[in-house]
């Protein structure tokens, strides 16, 4: 599955960016988002950017699933948010395609 080159991990400047899509995406205030990226880790944060700046988030992180007394590797997804101007635009499509290539 190729990924959209615009995909990439979260970048300290992303910040300002990542707190507006979650304010317009789920009214999350800013000091919430940066609570949870405290809890989760910069790491865990992905972007699609569009034109230069972050128009599609998500947190990806490891959360392996137990079936059959087996550990099945597997990934959680939260907090995907598209920038309300670009939607039906194929940010988050193109976003959680590479989650998807990523995991």
């Amino acid at each position: 599955m190729p990924t959209d080159p615009g995909y990439r991990p979260f970048a300290h400047d992303d910040a300002d960016a990542v707190a507006y899509l979650a304010r317009h995406g789920f009214g999350i205030p800013a000091e919430d988002v940066e609570g949870f990226r405290d809890l989760l880790g910069d790491a865990a944060f992905r972007v699609l950017v569009r034109d230069g700046r972050p128009v599609a988030s998500a947190a990806v992180w490891p959360m392996d699933q137990w079936f059959g007394g087996r550990r099945v590797p597997s990934f959680a997804v939260n907090q995907v948010t598209t920038d309300p101007a670009v939607r039906g635009r194929g940010a988050a499509t193109a976003l959680m395609a590479g989650v998807l290539a990523e995991a």
